[in-house]
């Protein structure tokens, strides 16, 4: 189990330099989700919509991803297991540090579960980046949820607690999907559970109350 705390020192002028993770669209039908594709880095204005604070997350956590490999050589795995196999924390929380949550991360203890007491205490707001303004379940971030899953599955990059380099990625990483915004119930947003492939396809094309949060993206 990785412990160690990581800290990114990589300038603002390189970051924005770096690939990372930018929204694209799926379709299905009349349904489609917000997906992270690998895509270059661009510079953009403040964001002056709700549309664009959600860009803006998804690009952060993208740029996080980076910068996490950046310092282990991997990308982070979809959750730390114990030596049972349990699932313990999520890759949200490895991600803490790249997305100005220091403080947070450091007060994390990875010696208990995600829900063990002195966890649940920090768990309380969901991190900025992890929060959709366009999604009415999550305006209380004092809930703890988020929408922003990873697609995991045995030939996807995240596969359970095995952590995924670039070069693992056979099809390269702009034709590799990493997180959604999942039209399917939020998530606590330490919670280390994520969605298969399969259950983001039903979601998208079996529900009839699925819709886009983002219309017009």
């Amino acid at each position: 189990m990785r412990t160690e705390r990581s800290v990114w020192t990589q300038s603002g002028a390189d970051m924005t330099t770096r690939h990372a993770i930018a929204v694209a669209l799926l379709a299905a039908g009349l349904y489609a989700a917000a997906l992270l594709l690998f895509l270059p880095v661009t510079t953009s204005s403040p964001p002056t919509s709700r549309r664009t604070v959600c860009k803006n997350n998804l690009h952060q956590i993208g740029v996080a991803l980076y910068s996490y490999h950046d310092r282990y050589g991997s990308f982070p795995p979809a959750y730390l297991a114990d030596e049972n196999g349990r699932q313990m924390h999520s890759w949200r929380v490895l991600l803490l540090p790249y997305l100005d949550e220091e403080a947070r991360y450091e007060k994390y203890r990875f010696d208990e579960p995600w829900g063990g007491p002195n966890n649940r205490r920090l768990a309380v707001q969901t991190p900025s980046a992890y929060c959709c303004p366009s999604d009415n379940r999550l305006r209380n971030r004092d809930e703890a949820l988020t929408s922003y899953l990873a697609v995991t599955d045995p030939g996807a990059a995240f596969n359970g607690d095995r952590a995924a380099a670039l070069d693992d990625i056979r099809d390269g990483p702009a034709k590799t999907l990493l997180v959604v915004e999942s039209p399917g119930p939020p998530m606590h947003w330490m919670q280390p559970d994520d969605l298969a492939p399969d259950e983001l396809v039903r979601l998208l094309a079996a529900d009839p109350g699925t819709e886009l949060l983002h219309k017009g993206v």
